[in-house]
């Protein structure tokens, strides 16, 4: 690849991610330098495929554009000719030289399917499963990108709590969306209306819920934490914990000013 086109798309990369996605180009500079590309280019992919439920107008169209996805990572992981595209070029390259698995990048893909269908999950269980699904494959791509031996357990559940933890605290951007990842089982039982949370109302029974995600955001990170984590996971672990942190000391109230407010300092804090 041409010198100043690898770099142009690495320059891509990092610039959309550290606009669009903080948190993890926060957590990529606590990765050796060498692995700074292509985790840009990973996060950057995770950017692409999360976004989708947000500009597309059908249903088929989400689809369309995560199976192209798909089938030029496949291509990419068989070694062969994939198309020019600022994220997918230097994934390619990622790919490649990493040896990274298309069963990773397939999980992910199938997770952001759900997106599209625009359904709450019915209970805990299946919130838990999307939160896994969502991130669990990064954090292992993630290792093996930095040429560590992935830890899978590990993975699991700091994917499970970062996951909850991200659901909670945006549950009113989501509702401004008219997007609800809160479990349908729980919310039905709190007596949250929809409409109520789409409009942007408090409601009494919705700190719970909250509270409820957010403990067990904490007994995963708790479990994660066993595995005595090295960068750059021990500064998602970090994080994650400062947010769930925040989120208590704002009472789990959804509505609070500061609910959303990014932790002070919080690039010091990830060391």
């Amino acid at each position: 690849m041409h010198k100043n086109i690898k770099e142009n798309n690495t320059d891509y990369c990092r610039t959309l991610i550290k606009a669009h996605d903080p948190d993890r180009y926060a957590v990529s500079l606590f990765a050796p330098a060498k692995s700074h590309a292509a985790l840009w280019a990973l996060y950057a992919f995770q950017h692409e495929i999360a976004k989708t439920r947000e500009t597309v107008t059908e249903t088929q169209l989400g689809l369309i554009r995560l199976q192209w996805w798909r089938e030029e990572i496949e291509k990419a992981c068989r070694g062969e000719v994939v198309k020019e595209h600022q994220v997918l070029t230097p994934l390619v390259e990622a790919i490649q030289g990493h040896d990274l698995p298309v069963a990773l990048f397939e999980t992910l893909l199938y997770a952001r399917e759900f997106d599209l269908e625009d359904v709450q999950p019915e209970n805990l269980d299946g919130l838990i499963h999307y939160a896994r699904y969502t991130n669990q494959p990064l954090l292992e791509l993630t290792q093996m990108i930095c040429g560590q031996e992935i830890d899978s357990n590990a993975c699991e559940h700091l994917g499970i709590a970062y996951g909850l933890s991200g659901i909670a605290r945006n549950t009113l951007g989501f509702a401004r969306q008219r997007r609800c990842y809160l479990p349908s089982e729980i919310t039905k039982e709190a007596g949250i209306k929809m409409s109520k949370l789409y409009e942007g109302h408090p409601q009494e029974g919705l700190s719970t819920i909250v509270e409820v995600i957010v403990t067990e955001a904490d007994r995963h990170l708790d479990i994660a934490r066993q595995s005595g984590l090295s960068h750059p996971l021990r500064a998602f672990a970090k994080l994650t914990g400062l947010y769930t942190k925040h989120m208590k000391e704002c009472g789990f109230d959804a509505f609070h000013k500061a609910f959303m407010d990014e932790p002070h300092f919080k690039l010091v804090r990830l060391i």
